[in-house]
């Protein structure tokens, strides 16, 4: 699928290329137990996340179980599953994800330098098999799905999209592989910036739902390894999974978005807008190395002939005035700004800490951050 672009994904690609330059000094700050302890935080809640994103089991605040996980569908639901089979269940679907968050030996094969299409699918193969171990037979594990598949909301039973023929999956499989890596010549996906070459191959899987099942949890571990292997999750901070859990149903709905735009750049957006928001929690969540977190200067903060464009009057922190959510408009009708400028003025308040996009909002709407969790 061809990610068009947009000037909010532009913007997205350079503030996070900020984020990440502000996580580096971060953690170059932190001591090894501060690290170690964040690291193992994030990566539970990336494997709890990634669960919820599936409608896989969890617990309730009650006590109880929700369920609608990927392998109770396939069963038929938890009729007839006594309490300990639900639990096995869980027990194997928690082990599975912990192993997907766990699969850094894997990450050189999703990288931009050192991928290449062969290299590539046996690594996918190998991550499905551990997301998938004790879940499926062994002997399918890794292979390409046989049947149709439909993905709906489990709510209402609302059809989001569907996925690939599975007759035409052997064909879509080679050239997402060839997109990806740059191998061969559909190599399109290769020469995009490295996050959103991470995006399109996490979008892909998503979309065509290559195999029997757990197709979304290795959407998203692919993803992962490619953001690791290319820099762009230092010590492996920074996953976007938690924020994306927040809104299930918008995450995969935009895939049919996509599906219907013919374009993957509001997915793609929307990826960057929780990568972005999981960066300035880490940072938060270590203590920013800067003791003047906010005083981000235009010069550092904005392209240089914007920076010599604005006026020096116009405020570089959170202007008094603005509600804990408010829109681009707001801004301009508050400073007087130029709807440009605003643009790249919430964007220097974003890098620093002192406001945060709204999810899928296209680079319109912002709050004050939330305490990192």
């Amino acid at each position: 699928m061809p990610c068009v672009g947009s000037v909010h994904l532009t913007l997205l690609v350079d503030e996070l290329e900020r984020g990440l330059a502000l996580l580096r000094t971060t953690i170059a700050a932190a001591d090894a137990d501060t690290l170690a302890a964040r690291r193992a935080t994030e990566d539970a809640l990336t494997a709890e996340a990634t669960l919820r994103l599936d409608g896989g089991l969890r617990a309730s605040e009650d006590g109880g179980t929700e369920r609608a996980g990927t392998w109770l569908d396939a069963l038929g639901g938890d009729d007839g599953l006594d309490e300990a089979a639900l639990a096995q269940l869980s027990v194997l679907e928690h082990a599975g994800v912990t192993a997907g968050v766990d699969a850094i030996d894997l990450s050189d094969a999703f990288g931009r330098a050192s991928a290449d299409a062969s290299g590539l699918g046996t690594a996918l193969a190998l991550l499905h098999a551990r997301l998938t171990d004790g879940l499926v037979a062994p002997e399918r594990a890794g292979l390409l799905r046989r049947g149709a598949r439909v993905v709906h909301d489990a709510s209402v039973g609302r059809v989001l999209f569907f996925p690939t023929d599975a007759a035409l999956l052997p064909d879509a499989w080679d050239g997402l592989l060839r997109s990806v890596t740059g191998s061969g010549t559909g190599g399109a996906a290769a020469r995009l910036p490295a996050a959103v070459r991470a995006g399109v191959l996490h979008l892909e899987l998503l979309r065509h739902q290559p195999f029997d099942a757990a197709n979304g949890r290795l959407a998203r571990a692919a993803g992962r390894l490619a953001l690791i292997a290319d820099g762009l999750m230092p010590g492996g901070l920074g996953a976007p999974d938690a924020v994306l859990a927040e809104d299930p149903l918008g995450y995969h709905e935009e895939v049919g978005a996509s599906l219907r735009r013919r374009d993957a750049t509001r997915w793609i957006e929307r990826l960057l807008e929780a990568q972005g928001i999981a960066l300035q929690r880490t940072v938060d969540a270590l203590g920013r190395a800067d003791p003047q977190p906010h005083a981000v200067g235009l010069a550092e903060a904005l392209p240089e002939t914007l920076a010599e464009a604005l006026p020096e009057t116009l405020p570089e922190t959170l202007p008094d005035g603005l509600d804990d959510t408010f829109t681009l408009g707001d801004v301009v009708a508050l400073t007087a700004m130029t709807p440009a400028e605003a643009r790249q003025r919430c964007s220097t308040w974003v890098v620093s800490g002192q406001a945060q996009r709204v999810i899928g909002g296209s680079g319109l709407r912002f709050s004050r951050p939330t305490s990192p969790a």
